[in-house]
């Protein structure tokens, strides 16, 4: 127990620190494109704050696998580099022990992952993208400059204003172009409407929480360029839905709760089907890593302390990488569902069985063995 909770203290300290690095550099880059995307007039700066906050476990839930790898390479490689591991085995601690003692610390932060990835990420996914939905609806009218032309992140809605209340509440003069998209039409042509009013103010549907600017005292106009077809109506009040985040088909699967993402495989949707395996995919890595950083720590005694760091990172790049790819191969239906990402873990899990018998070193010394009773 005692060196089980050594080797506990001193990969969890690893981990953590490696994690908490690794996390800072993702959260800094992320917070980057977010806070480029509020100074485009794209995102509220308000919102800044709360969507790192909830970018942070999903990100946890990517990081620790490569933490705890990490962790186990560095602590136990510095353990061999200074005759700790020796010592230990000396005294009659095993290397099946020192399996052991890591699948417990892996089976820890696997339950920790497991939550992240299978239960808290999904939810965390639908009020990220609730809170840009609504942030982007509200900065249209939040940055709205008076006597300028102003443009929606979609394009497809150009705003004027002449005056601007101070709360941004009320609007003086307005106009606003809306273009309507038409298949086999070229892209700068469709159906335009154009609204021009004397006033207006913000208003949001307590149904569907949707964002209208209501125009008030005006003109409608409706028809195609180059088209002497147009419609001229006047109206009292016009209510113009304000364009929110559109979610892609793939970002709807992500926030399916694990239930309805199993109907979904059930009904052979193949976008389910690449999110069900990828939500097992981060678990699942942590325990086959942490069982590879075991054998890739060992080192010589003439070895340095980070000789192995460099070929593990190459086998951890490629194995991401490819989890990656078999993923998007599942959703573009290439290959079949029973192979998806099962295979590149059956590939890890033999490389693992492979270092951890110690198959390498054995057939060498067989070879060598054969070497020396053939020359005899």
């Amino acid at each position: 127990m005692i060196i089980q909770r050594y080797l506990t203290k001193e990969v969890v300290s690893t981990l953590l620190s490696v994690t908490l690095i690794l996390l800072f550099i993702f959260v800094s880059n992320q917070f980057v494109r977010y806070l480029g995307d509020a100074a485009a007039g794209k995102l509220l700066g308000s919102v800044l704050f709360r969507l790192m906050l909830f970018q942070i476990p999903y990100l946890l839930g990517f990081l620790l696998p490569l933490g705890l790898f990490l962790g186990i390479l560095l602590s136990y490689g510095r353990l061999y580099s200074e005759n700790e591991m020796t010592a230990l085995a000396s005294c009659g601690f095993s290397r099946k022990q020192l399996i052991k003692a890591s699948c417990w610390i892996a089976l820890g932060v696997t339950l920790v992952v497991s939550f992240l990835t299978l239960w808290l990420g999904p939810r965390l996914l639908v009020y990220k993208d609730k809170l840009i939905a609504e942030s982007q609806g509200a900065t249209v009218i939040q940055t709205l400059m008076p006597g300028r032309f102003q443009a929606d992140a979609s394009g497809h809605q150009v705003y004027y204003v002449e005056e601007v209340s101070r709360d941004h509440e009320h609007l003086n003069n307005i106009f606003v172009a809306q273009q309507k998209k038409e298949e086999g039409v070229y892209p700068t042509l469709g159906q335009w409407t154009i609204i021009a009013a004397q006033g207006g103010y913000v208003m949001r549907d307590q149904r569907t929480q949707d964002q209208f600017l209501v125009a008030t005292k005006g003109f409608r106009y409706m028809g195609t360029p180059g088209s002497a077809d147009f419609h001229i109506g006047q109206f009292e009040e016009y209510g113009v839905r304000i364009a929110t985040h559109e979610l892609s088909k793939r970002n709807q699967v992500e926030e399916l709760s694990f239930k309805d993402l199993l109907k979904e495989v059930r009904e052979g949707n193949p976008l389910a089907y690449a999110e069900s395996q990828w939500r097992f995919a981060m678990p699942l890595a942590t325990l086959l890593l942490a069982l590879l950083a075991v054998p890739l720590s060992e080192l010589k005694p003439r070895q340095g302390r980070y000789a192995k760091i460099f070929p593990s990172l190459l086998i951890f790049m490629v194995y991401a990488n490819m989890l990656f790819v078999s993923r998007t191969w599942l959703e573009k239906g290439t290959i079949s569902p029973w192979l998806g990402t099962w295979m590149i873990h059956g590939a890890l899990l033999l490389l693992v069985i492979v270092l951890l018998l110690n198959l390498p070193q054995r057939w060498q010394a067989k070879r060598s063995k054969l070497a020396s009773g053939s020359s005899s």
